[in-house]
């Protein structure tokens, strides 16, 4: 019997999503012969890869010793279960992080062979501005953010609440660094790109206008 379903839903989430992930490497390789950043050579990026190497593990394991465990600090707290309202939230935001897994595919899909985990030197791809991509300059990072803020709310620990202040800190320090490579790579394209698409949300003039 299921202990706690947005707990469970969330779980199940993140799992597909990481396979998912993994998946995309393997296809890249197999496929186009392309390598996708799992091992990151960029200087800058191999720093973050501590930190995002953390959430990774954390992210994976914290809402499944939630679920596991009934005391501690990885355990749910009693309210989150018993209060009426804050259930029917985490079961809300566990629907959101489904939402956001199948928006996030459709990014993944929308990339093709442009897609990598990080900077891969010397790699040639295109500057893709299509789909959510026309919205925001980094959607995966984006719904990745909406991933682990929802996952904080479903799992509502102090560990996992702080996995996901790190996880925004990276996704924003990881989202300047390419953008860096990709001023490099596309050059004013990538310049007239970023001016008028925002890089997390949509820019004021975008929302307006459409």
């Amino acid at each position: 019997m299921v202990r706690d379903w947005p707990a469970a839903v969330l779980t199940l989430t993140i799992w597909t999503y990481w396979s998912t992930v993994f998946l995309l490497v393997f296809y890249n390789r197999l496929r186009h012969g392309l390598r996708s950043g799992v091992i990151p050579r960029n200087r800058r990026e191999k720093r973050l890869w501590l930190g995002v190497g953390l959430v990774f593990l954390a992210w994976n394991s914290f809402p499944s010793l939630a679920i596991l465990l009934d005391h501690g600090p990885f355990s749910l707290p009693r309210w989150a279960v018993a209060v009426p309202g804050a259930y029917a939230l985490r079961c809300v935001s566990a629907g959101l992080a489904v939402l956001c897994y199948l928006a996030t595919l459709s990014c993944w899909l929308l990339m093709g062979r442009n897609w990598s985990m990080a900077i891969v030197p010397g790699q040639k791809t295109e500057l893709v501005t299509r789909g959510l991509f026309a919205w925001v300059r980094h959607p995966i990072y984006s719904l990745s953010i909406l991933l682990m803020t929802c996952s904080a709310v479903v799992i509502p620990t102090v560990p996992m609440l702080l996995i996901a202040l790190l996880h925004s800190v990276n996704m924003h320090v990881k989202a300047r660094n390419e953008e860096k490579h990709l001023a490099k790579c596309h050059g004013s394209s990538f310049t007239e790109y970023c001016r008028r698409v925002g890089r997390f949300v949509p820019r004021l003039h975008q929302v307006m206008g459409r």
